[in-house]
């Protein structure tokens, strides 16, 4: 017997990490300060700061990772109970206000004082809706092109809580309600989620949403990728406010969602959709297999597509096509939060994947029940028997006892873009296949050197820890890069702004939106690597309301600071 290649790729690294890593901050697992991670330059001294919500601290940026931390708001609420959060420009005064989401209560606002800037005015609540207690995802965008920033709320309900899995596992719509906030000006929201498409499936079990103009026809548009359905797009025209559009414009949505990029990584200057979620050997192996219980013929047909995990989907002038990725992302696992970072600046961006999800004292995993008995149970029990049976299995017992895991131990991935060659995981050979429960992430340049580098949160059930890292990234020899920096400034937003760069063949976007990565909240820097480009011929910026900034031969190597709406 023997075995026959037909093409071997090696990919070999000598010399010291292409990342350093640096274990910054670390709390309890419980309660953790450090669980939703807003990476922004909140002073606008040119430096990217960190927040953390739940903490109420904004570490301001100093240079060379050195940052000191300062109260964010003088009078915070309950933080425990703080969801989700945003820094967003929602009255058009050239300054941001602070949204936060608090569990049970509703959405507050809070507005800078106008001489300080400091947080220290009495917080606005602009939202009290009956139930609020998932309200994880969190975004802003100008919907209804009135030229202001509007507010989405998406809830997430996790599986097994209180003994129920949504039925079907494949297109949920059993959680809490989504909100959609419209702007009215002066800090005043009206709910208006059922006068648009999103009424039919706003009870997702919505995990991360954005808002931008995806397709580039001047509208912007909502994306929201949740557990236990995928990735669902709402698209406005004339006549409708947020359509669905997902059965037309994608191949295959359906998921397990956790996280969404909005980029371009196929250097066309057309925007793709990445997503990030979970990836099952297991539902692999049966589908492959033939495993078959009668009666189940539906569920059994889309468990391939639901177990393939992560997908990314190619934008261009007829739309989008399912990027046929050769398997790297259904090896890439359990994926929590998926970044783009072109880590080398050659001008293809590369998805750095935290991966993981509950890794306790053993490898037993339970996503074999999973697949092979809850799956099937939920469709052919009474909702009854089903709550009484979890009342009696429960799998959070299972796992705080350590009798299982769930997708445990899994390496995060950096995955390579070598363009029409695919994406290629070298993060063994970068330094950072770092082997705990990823939670959240951000990629930023926070030394100012051209180099994007990382913050991760990661989970240690075994050792009860949650630890936040940054990694630095230290290559020598990268590509050359050109950046901006999006700045509020009264009547325009920037939120929802495209940037394009144009050089000698050379075209690539990016889009400033909120809420993709889970539990994150990334800043308004915009940068591009240009790989051997020793100049480039301009940045083009279209701002939400249409208005467009353009900037000619702009110096590269450099970060370009552009006030909104700028002339």
């Amino acid at each position: 017997s023997s075995i026959t290649f037909l093409e071997l790729k090696q990919f070999r690294r000598t010399g010291k990490k292409g990342f350093v890593t640096r274990d910054w901050l670390d709390s309890g697992v419980s309660n953790s300060p450090y669980r939703y991670i807003m990476v922004e330059d909140v002073d606008l001294d040119g430096k990217p700061d960190i927040v953390f919500p739940q903490e109420n601290m904004v570490y301001r940026n100093y240079g060379n990772f050195e940052f000191d931390p300062k109260p964010l708001l003088e009078s915070p609420p309950a933080l425990s109970v703080i969801d989700s959060a945003l820094l967003v420009d929602l009255d058009l005064d050239g300054k941001r206000e602070y949204v936060v989401c608090l569990r049970g209560i509703g959405v507050l606002v809070f507005e800078q004082h106008r001489k300080t800037g400091a947080y220290s005015r009495k917080p606005k609540i602009i939202w009290e809706p009956k139930t609020l207690y998932g309200a994880v995802s969190l975004t802003a965008g100008d919907i209804n092109s009135d030229g202001l920033p509007d507010l989405f709320i998406g809830q997430n309900v996790e599986s097994h809580t209180r003994g129920v899995l949504p039925k079907p596992y494949y297109d949920a719509n059993d959680g809490l309600s989504s909100y959609l906030l419209m702007n009215r000006g002066r800090l005043k929201f009206r709910e208006m989620s059922k006068e648009t498409g999103l009424a039919e499936r706003s009870n997702r079990r919505n995990r991360v949403a954005s808002i931008a103009d995806i397709n580039g026809d001047g509208l912007q548009d909502l994306l929201m990728s949740s557990n236990f359905s995928g990735v669902d797009v709402y698209s406005s025209s004339e006549s409708d406010l947020l359509a669905g559009v997902a059965d037309d414009w994608l191949e295959s949505p359906q998921m397990f969602g956790s996280t969404q990029l909005i980029a371009d990584f196929d250097r066309d200057g057309a925007l793709d959709i990445f997503v990030g979620g979970a990836a099952s050997e297991v539902g692999r192996r049966m589908s492959a297999m033939g495993s078959h219980r009668e009666g189940f013929e539906e569920s059994e047909a889309i468990r391939p597509v639901v177990a393939r995990g992560s997908r990314l989907w190619r934008g261009g002038e007829n739309g989008f096509s399912l990027f046929e990725d050769g398997g790297v992302f259904e090896r890439a696992g359990w994926v929590w939060s998926g970044i783009d970072i072109d880590f080398n600046n050659d001008g293809y961006l590369d998805l750095y994947l935290n991966n993981g999800n509950i890794s306790r004292a053993t490898a037993k995993n339970y996503d074999e029940i999973f697949w092979r008995h809850d799956l099937y149970d939920i469709e052919g029990e009474e909702i009854q028997d089903m709550l009484r049976f979890f009342g009696e299995n429960d799998p959070g017992k299972m796992f705080s006892e350590d009798e299982y895991s769930w997708a445990p131990y899994q390496k995060n991935r950096l995955l390579a873009n070598f363009g029409e060659s695919g994406f290629v995981d070298i993060a063994y050979l970068m330094g950072v296949s770092l082997e705990v429960d990823g939670r959240a992430g951000v990629s930023e340049d926070f030394n100012i050197d051209g180099k994007p580098d990382l913050i991760v949160l990661e989970s240690d059930l075994v050792e009860e820890k949650i630890q936040v890292r940054i990694l630095e990234n230290d290559l020598v020899g990268v590509g050359n890069w050109v950046g901006v920096q999006l700045q509020p400034a009264p009547d325009h937003s920037v939120i929802g702004a495209t940037t394009r760069v144009f050089g000698e063949d050379y075209e690539s976007a990016r889009v400033n939106a909120r809420g993709q990565i889970r539990n994150s909240q990334t800043s308004s820097f915009m940068r591009f690597g240009i790989g051997e480009l020793d100049s480039i011929d301009r940045i083009e910026i279209t701002w939400s309301d249409g208005q467009a900034t353009v900037l000619s031969n702009p110096a590269i190597n450099q970060y370009h600071a552009v006030k909104a709406g700028q002339k």
